[in-house]
């Protein structure tokens, strides 16, 4: 099926197969989460053609036909995993010190509480909860509990698209000259 595919390319793309612990039952959980941008956060429509970019992607590696992916909702999930490709191959691709797309989707996990919720400790419920505090922009100013935490918060992070939260995020993790 194209789903267990798909699926399967995009926990390789942010763990090998012998990571440990396992996030299968999460990503499987949150491939059902649809991503929906909050109206006070207009920026954070570009995801859906950033799903678009990361499903033609799949396709086009693969071989994959992905018009069936297109009838899917655009999840949390591939919002989560293109915004670690994209750091990793266009924002900081030659940094060796972090362990590529899978470094900043720990990190995505960690920040969020979803680190908690790997195979043999998984929720639904919990997982539910902190996916809900996420697409509803229920966490601390400073990002603590969504994707992206920073030390010294310039602005409100429930109030920013999740790209500039991205930014300021590395900007304090590995400062641009």
């Amino acid at each position: 099926m194209i789903e267990d595919k798909y699926l399967n390319w995009l926990y390789a793309k942010v763990f090998n197969a012998r990571s440990v612990p396992s996030y299968r039952q999460l990503f499987e959980f949150l491939f059902k989460i649809e991503f929906i941008p909050m109206d006070n956060v207009p920026l954070d429509q570009n995801r859906f053609s950033d799903v678009e970019r990361l499903r033609s992607t799949f396709g086009y590696e693969t071989g994959a036909d992905v018009t069936y992916l297109n009838g899917h909702v655009y999840s949390l999930l591939e919002v989560m995993i293109y915004l670690c490709m994209t750091i990793d191959h266009d924002i900081l691709p030659d940094i060796e010190e972090y362990d590529g797309a899978g470094h900043w989707f720990r990190a995505m996990l960690a920040s969020s509480g979803l680190n908690t919720q790997y195979d043999g400790a998984f929720s639904p419920q919990g997982a539910g909860m902190i996916c809900d505090r996420i697409m509803f922009r229920r966490y601390n100013f400073d990002g603590r509990g969504g994707l992206f935490t920073v030390q010294n918060p310039q602005f409100d992070m429930t109030l920013a698209d999740l790209y500039r939260q991205m930014m300021w995020y590395l900007s304090e993790v590995y400062p641009f000259d």
